[in-house]
């Protein structure tokens, strides 16, 4: 949707005076040269200036005009860090969240945790007095956006990526690619040669994009081919995924999006009497707590959740000092071996207790 003149104004001048266009003490252009210069009413300027001067970054002076701040003044150096989480439901976004509260406390800012949920229908109030905003896996770019450009809030994205918005967003993800790479690996070493990747949301998600695709080139390098099909995050998803596919493809072994996706796997294969790892291998990515808690001990790739967290944190400090925007990939996953994988069976040795 396209911006309204106030939104593409103050959104400019905020811009502005972040770059260091308008350094403090700088004035601020007149009422009379804005509204020439863009076309624009003089209540729209006149909102304009009073957002800017609530929000912290202008101060008037009466008669004369709007002044850029000092940085070093109070009322710039408001603390509050909005941190916008995409679940509460599993190990993986809370240990995220813990990365991204140390590293904020440790650098002197108050986090106020919500759900993208809440943020979603309420910007302009979640917003509201925020000086930066730290969001994980949104997967909507509208929303996202919509959060970004109110008040031009500097932003960083963890587990999200979009080349149109690197030159307005830092952005940090593991190495997703890489994960589906190390899965492709551990199930070939055993032996494995009908392989599936049920997989996460393609069209919304930058996460499981790369980790099919490591794990597809991988496969297909052996001289294999894969079958991708699509499950979704949860243990809901993984459990009808299965149950849809597996005895189309029959595969040996297979690579699920998430753990939980894995474990609804496994639950679906028990009740169609299937066992693990001797009838089929799978292996899950997250290394989630559920992962290691469950009757079938789960191999997985493990992500450094508090480090990616903490290190977004970061690189919203540097916004906030004024740094440019930076794209950051780190290092891939850690493959934990449990009990979910073992040696391929001969075609012969299939089970024969499959059950509807």
């Amino acid at each position: 949707m396209r911006a309204s003149k106030f939104e593409h104004l103050k959104a400019l001048l905020t811009e502005q005076i972040r770059s260091g266009k308008f350094p403090p003490g700088a004035q601020l252009p007149s009422y009379r040269k804005l509204i020439r210069g863009y076309g624009v009413s003089q209540s729209t300027v006149n909102k304009v200036f009073t957002d800017l001067e609530r929000s912290g970054l202008v101060y008037v002076e009466s008669g004369r005009g709007y002044y850029v701040r000092n940085r070093e003044s109070v009322e710039w150096k408001s603390n509050l860090v909005l941190v916008i989480l995409a679940s509460f439901d599993n190990s993986y976004f809370l240990m995220l969240q813990k990365g991204i509260i140390t590293a904020l406390q440790e650098n002197g800012y108050r986090p106020v945790v919500m759900s993208l949920n809440e943020v979603r229908d309420h910007v302009q109030e979640a917003t509201e007095g925020i000086i930066g905003i730290i969001i994980t896996s949104p997967q909507d770019e509208d929303v996202l956006l919509s959060i970004s450009n109110n008040g031009g809030i500097p932003l960083v994205m963890i587990d999200f990526e979009r080349e149109t918005l690197k030159q307005q967003f830092s952005s940090i993800m593991n190495d997703e690619y890489q994960s589906g790479v190390l899965a492709a690996k551990q199930l070939l070493a055993y032996g494995h040669k009908r392989v599936m990747h049920l997989a996460g949301p393609f069209g919304v998600s930058c996460t499981a994009i790369p980790r099919a695709r490591g794990f597809a080139d991988t496969i297909r390098q052996a001289g294999l081919e894969p079958v991708i099909e699509y499950a979704g995050w949860d243990f809901k998803s993984g459990y009808y995924a299965f149950k849809k596919h597996y005895l189309r493809y029959r595969p040996t072994g297979i690579f699920a999006v998430t753990d939980l996706a894995a474990l609804g796997a496994i639950r679906a294969a028990g009740e169609m009497g299937l066992k693990v790892p001797e009838d089929f291998s799978i292996v899950g990515h997250g290394d989630l707590a559920e992962a290691n808690s469950s009757t079938v001990s789960l191999t997985t790739i493990r992500m450094d959740a508090f480090r990616l967290g903490y290190r977004g944190a970061n690189l919203l400090k540097d916004l906030l000092l004024g740094k440019p925007p930076v794209q950051i990939v780190q290092t891939g996953g850690e493959l934990i071996e449990r009990e979910t994988v073992s040696v391929v069976k001969e075609e012969n040795g299939c089970s024969s207790k499959i059950t509807a």
